[in-house]
């Protein structure tokens, strides 16, 4: 653009008898605006409004997206041979209405910096100070409008955020705050979400970046609280926004966990940064999560309505994650024995289709061992109940260290963290792929194997066996009797599955009770 004239001269005032008017037709725009809905009405009365009062050609509105003033729809185009470079940002970024031979550059800006401009050509033949004046408050007063109708939408996203939340998992919970934070904070392209787990916060949702870059990538807690995020423990715990930009970003990069080595160079993605917000968190007094919201492109992308958004959209995650725990916790409680902490008959029911979905799609085996204490009667009888609650809290000890010891057929999900982190701020009762433990009722417990062949599950089986050699209650042995099954072609429902490893679980049972002196339960 070319240099902005000089400011009209002290002497052109207007006539007075005719400013009055003027204003009353300003303060009438203001509340047909107030009033208007939130399509096209808006912006035909802003239009239509400088069209009459200055005696306008062409009124053509702009916004800043990637540090640019670009072109908004339902406006006039911009005219041929009209652009703008960094320096109009800034005056637009200053809050400033700019009289220039071409045309006027007005910015919109109310409590905060301008995100919003508009381009008035040609300027009128006879612009004096009091038209500059009158064009001022116009600027304040749409600036105003235009903020409260962004916090009347971004109040509508949080709603559908705290929807979208509560019907989902955690792990898919991650991706929608995360998308929903770009979406509400200006100046924002893209970001990352960590959660903690320990001394460690573990990436679990990313934007635009590369996914092999941020696969089960970790950072430590005390490194990001003290150099990346560096506004010291006191903002860290009241979950103030720290913002910065270019080579400072650069310098604090810090090091990074992958598979539990640490690399001291920063991301490769952190060079590419220009502006960034850091916002802890908080849960229960700690700062159990942390959101990053970058720009690519601006290094002043973001302004005190950043912050401001940042600040707020952080609070009403931290109340949204604390009812999506209380809603998911109560769910694991209606999924979990309250005697041995196991998934219960329930939680099966819910996961089974999914497993065998699973192993239909993957084309994977999928098997079961179904197992009961042997004899489970006569250790009630002999030492009361109290002693058979604490023989199934045993079994279910044991079955728990046992399964650790098998592999999973699940990779880390991509961009996301050990299975742990998953369960910082919601425990579930299992992870999909990995064997399983449940409680099916009374003295009976089943095993889910993925991706175990029937010669597999035999083999666990053996040496489940051998592993309860070495439990006992009351100096007595717990003996299994364990059924095994693998899941069948024609079986949809798993009911084939399960009745094929009762059956086995029954031979078992016949053919240590036939070489023994013991009765079956």
């Amino acid at each position: 653009m070319s240099e902005p004239s000089p400011a009209p001269p002290a002497d052109a005032a207007p006539d007075p008898a005719a400013q009055p008017g003027r204003m009353g037709t300003l303060l009438s725009l203001l509340r047909e605006l107030g009033q208007a809905g939130s399509g096209t009405q808006g912006t035909d009365l802003v239009a239509d409004w400088l069209l009459r009062t200055y005696g306008l050609e062409g009124v053509t509105a702009l916004h800043i997206h990637q540090g640019q003033l670009q072109p908004l729809p339902y406006f006039d185009p911009l005219p041929a041979k009209v652009t703008f470079t960094r320096e109009d940002l800034r005056v637009v970024r200053a809050g400033q209405v700019d009289v220039r031979p071409g045309g006027i550059l007005v910015a919109l800006s109310g409590r905060y910096r301008a995100r919003y401009c508009l381009w008035l050509h040609p300027v009128p033949a006879r612009f004096t100070a009091a038209d500059l004046e009158l064009l001022q408050l116009f600027a304040h007063g749409v600036g105003l409008e235009i903020e409260w109708r962004i916090v009347q939408q971004h109040l509508g996203l949080l709603r559908r955020l705290q929807h979208d939340l509560l019907r989902g998992s955690l792990d898919q919970a991650y991706d929608v705050l995360l998308r929903y934070a770009v979406a509400i904070i200006p100046g924002a392209e893209t970001g990352s979400m960590a959660v903690r787990d320990g001394k460690l916060f573990h990436v679990v949702a990313y934007g635009s970046y590369d996914e092999q870059e941020l696969r089960d990538v970790a950072f430590d807690v005390a490194d990001n609280r003290d150099v990346w995020y560096g506004l010291g423990e006191a903002a860290w715990l009241a979950g103030v926004p720290r913002v910065r930009r270019g080579p400072d970003l650069i310098a604090r990069g810090g090091g990074f966990v992958r598979g539990g080595e640490y690399h001291t160079e920063a991301l490769a993605s952190v060079q590419a940064l220009q502006a960034n917000i850091a916002v802890p968190i908080l849960y229960a007094g700690e700062v159990m999560a942390f959101l990053n919201i970058d720009s690519l492109t601006d290094p002043d992308a973001f302004g005190d309505d950043s912050v401001a958004l940042a600040t707020s959209f952080a609070e009403q995650t931290a109340l949204i994650l604390h009812e999506f725990r209380l809603r998911h916790d109560v769910d694991a409680a209606a999924r979990t024995d309250e005697l041995t902490a196991l998934p219960n008959r329930r939680a099966l029911t819910r996961a089974l289709p999914a497993m065998i979905r699973r192993a239909r799609e993957g084309g994977a085996p999928l098997s079961v061992m179904l197992l009961d204490v042997h004899n489970f009667k006569a250790i009630n009888d002999l030492y009361g109940h109290a002693t058979g609650d604490t023989a199934l809290r045993r079994v279910a000890d044991a079955l728990r260290a046992f399964l650790l010891r098998l592999p999973s057929t699940d990779a880390a999900p991509a961009g996301g963290p050990p299975s742990t982190a998953f369960r910082v701020l919601s425990p579930q009762p299992f992870v999909p792929g990995e064997p399983a433990a449940f409680r099916n009722g009374g003295d009976e417990f089943i095993v889910t194997l993925p991706g175990a062949t029937p010669t597999d599950a035999e083999r666990h089986a053996a040496e489940l066996r051998d592993v309860m050699l070495g439990v006992n209650v009351e100096g007595r042995p717990i003996v299994l009797d364990i059924g095994v099954a693998a899941l069948q072609p024609d079986d949809e429902t798993g009911d084939t599955l399960f009745r094929t490893a009762d059956e086995a679980m029954y031979r078992d049972k016949q053919a240590r009770y036939m070489a023994s002196s013991g009765s079956p339960d």
